[in-house]
């Protein structure tokens, strides 16, 4: 389900973490999560007609969101022709002591995506001819990715941070500033309010047919 619906990423990477010791809540979780995906399924995604195929990236994270272990979920999303095409909602394996680090954890995993995305494109005969941009939506974590001199603490995080900055320097990506409001995969790192949910929607150019726009394809 997940490889077709991005706007279930969340709910079922939150229920996958609840099988060692489910509850009624749990049920209860999943059962709504079935009845979203039969009242839409015929909801999908589409693409335009753009004849860029350049990967356009959005990386996100809350901090702490899980109030059991204390850490973050982070979560990216590419898209290609205005379409999703790769992402991922996942909690961190260590926890974050400030916003800045759960922020940076994300842009680093959108690196990776972003560079294997790169290789991938190349392998298809479509190379991708300059960066790939990368947004977020946190400007500490991208002033740090342009120069992380003055965040070297460790030589965990250091790793994290020179490998980001190389990527810029290299021109395999650009860390550019996106509001929240805009950030498409802000809806992969928690649970929404249904109105935030229909925003989250439309941020994600997922739709049934019946609004399916001239000149566009369903996947």
């Amino acid at each position: 389900m997940v490889q077709t619906r991005p706007d279930t990423a969340f709910a079922v990477q939150w229920l996958s973490r609840q099988l060692q010791q489910p509850t009624i809540a749990h049920l209860k979780a999943a059962k709504k999560l079935l009845s979203y995906l039969f009242s839409n399924a015929d909801q999908g995604i589409y693409f335009g007609t753009s004849t860029n195929l350049t990967p356009v990236g959005y990386t996100d994270s809350d901090f702490t969101g899980c109030k059991t272990t204390a850490r973050s979920t982070y979560s990216y999303l590419f898209t290609v022709g205005g379409g999703p095409v790769s992402w991922k909602s996942k909690r961190s394996s260590t926890i974050a002591y400030s916003t800045l680090k759960a922020e940076f954890t994300r842009l680093m995993e959108g690196n990776r995506e972003a560079i294997w995305l790169r290789g991938l494109f190349s392998e298809l005969e479509r190379p991708i001819q300059g960066p790939i941009p990368l947004m977020g939506d946190n400007k500490g974590a991208i002033n740090t990715a342009h120069n992380p001199k003055h965040h070297n603490r460790t030589k965990h995080t250091l790793l994290k941070y020179q490998g980001v900055k190389e990527s810029v320097t290299e021109g395999n990506i650009t860390v550019t500033y996106i509001p929240t409001g805009e950030m498409p995969a802000d809806g992969l790192t928690k649970a929404l309010t249904p109105a935030k949910h229909e925003q989250f929607l439309r941020l994600l150019n997922l739709s049934r047919p019946r609004g399916l726009q001239r000149g566009s394809t369903a996947n």
